[in-house]
């Protein structure tokens, strides 16, 4: 049932995509490029805020923004790193709100979920990068400290990048790359600071 499921996922994007392109011709992949640029940007100034809180805020705009960018291709793998990751930085905005969004339960359960998920929808031994890399990221906005959430974010866009080379996405690789370079920023721009 999940595999008929998945499959059905599968042949909606080919089908999308298809639709998409015959309608827009030239500018359908220059359509996804934007939208890609765009979430370059918002890569990079995930991790120069300041504070957790927006850590967060521009993670979710980001990660809408690759959803939409992955979708668009009908990579839909790749697109579960963010759909999880909007799923569970909603969770972390709600913390100190509700009680029951602080358990920690969320991190394993969020983590499970990108792993089973991952698993069913492998279509190449290479999409195991996405599995590190959705795993990484969801633990590394959990963390409670900036700089920790910075630290665990470097592994997670390593393997983000691996993902990107693997499957031929240069726009994708410009980001992880462009993502690594702002945690070594500002890991070292807020070396001493970690404001919880």
């Amino acid at each position: 049932m999940v595999n008929n499921l998945l499959l059905s996922i599968a042949n909606i994007s080919e089908n999308m995509v298809k639709t998409l392109d015959e309608a827009m011709g030239k500018g359908y992949p220059i359509l996804f490029n934007i939208i890609g640029v765009i979430s370059i940007f918002l890569q990079f100034m995930i991790f120069q805020m300041e504070n957790k809180r927006k850590i967060v805020f521009v993670g979710i705009l980001s990660d809408i923004g690759w959803l939409s960018y992955f979708a668009l291709q009908g990579d839909f793998i790749s697109g579960t790193a963010n759909i999880i990751g909007i799923m569970s930085k909603i969770v972390i905005t709600l913390q100190g709100k509700y009680r029951w969004a602080e358990s920690r339960l969320w991190n394993v359960f969020f983590v499970a979920f990108a792993a089973i998920f991952s698993m069913l929808t492998f279509k190449v031994w290479m999409d195991v990068f996405a599995l590190m890399a959705c795993t990484l990221s969801i633990l590394a906005f959990f963390m409670k400290k900036e700089n920790d959430i910075r630290k665990v974010a470097l592994f997670a866009y390593c393997a983000f990048a691996c993902n990107s080379i693997s499957k031929g996405y240069i726009v994708a690789l410009i980001a992880d790359i462009t993502a690594l370079i702002s945690c070594i920023i500002a890991l070292i721009r807020y070396k001493n600071e970690d404001v919880g």
